[in-house]
């Protein structure tokens, strides 16, 4: 995930990654792909990863998320991503 995460970074627009329902591989592909974006020279950022799951549409949309479900599913991965110092 390293690897890709510096492939991401050296081509600067970069996309999302998303890597399916569970928080913990969630959270670890976070923080190797912005350890490897951030390695290169290329700021990270973590607004995305906080319950917004897709770039279509993402100034119209909201996303209304019950507070088990934030603890649950995104905080995990959040927190793993500002640990990377995004």
């Amino acid at each position: 995930m390293l690897a890709r995460g510096e492939a991401l970074g050296e081509e600067f627009r970069g996309k999302g990654i998303h890597f399916g329902p569970d928080p913990y591989l969630n959270g670890e592909g976070a923080f190797e792909t912005i350890t490897g974006v951030q390695s290169v020279g290329v700021q990270a950022y973590a607004k995305h990863l906080v319950a917004k799951n897709q770039e279509h549409w993402r100034y119209e949309l909201t996303a209304n998320v019950d507070d088990r479900t934030m603890h649950e599913m995104y905080w995990y991965p959040f927190l793993r991503s500002i640990e990377v110092s995004a």
